[in-house]
């Protein structure tokens, strides 16, 4: 019941998100561009966690919608800046300044954010140990998705270079 609970709000929050993210941008373009981290954040957690035989439970469940958030959020700065600021001589987004200028406030406050998860890791409870790992692991997939994946994204639909 627990677990069919956070499915539910996760899916709840996904819908929220887009209709915040298309009411912010105005634009359907810009709002799934700022989705990509997550998304891809998402994806890849979840195939990782596969492979290491990582298991939902009722304990780390709750990363779900946390992770969504996190990289959203991420993906939000990075869509903002390629269409508000940096364009270089061409009009279009320079990706190395996205990347060094905006990838790197998202990368740094990915990193704290991971940390503080981290620590979560040592805790006696297994549950704790749990959330912590799964946590570091999305937040982790969705720092790597925005500064790799929206980037060349952003390179293949010619919005930056």
């Amino acid at each position: 019941m627990i677990l069919g609970g956070f499915k539910r709000a996760a899916m709840l929050a996904g819908v929220l998100i887009c209709l915040l993210l298309w009411l912010d941008f105005r634009n359907k373009e810009r709002a799934v561009l700022a989705l990509v981290p997550a998304l891809f954040g998402w994806c890849w957690m979840i195939g990782i966690m596969s492979i290491f035989d990582i298991s939902f439970n009722v304990a780390n469940i709750v990363v779900l919608p946390l992770v969504l958030g996190i990289g959203i959020d991420a993906g939000v700065h990075m869509v903002h800046r390629s269409w508000e600021g940096g364009k270089s001589a061409s009009g279009k987004a320079s990706v190395e300044d996205l990347v060094k200028g905006t990838g790197s406030a998202v990368m740094l406050a990915s990193i704290t954010t991971g940390v503080g998860f981290a620590g979560l890791m040592i805790a006696d409870y297994g549950g704790m140990q749990s959330l912590g790992l799964v946590m570091v692991l999305g937040i982790s997939c969705s720092l790597m998705a925005c500064l790799l994946i929206l980037p060349a994204i952003l390179i293949l639909a010619k919005r930056a270079e």
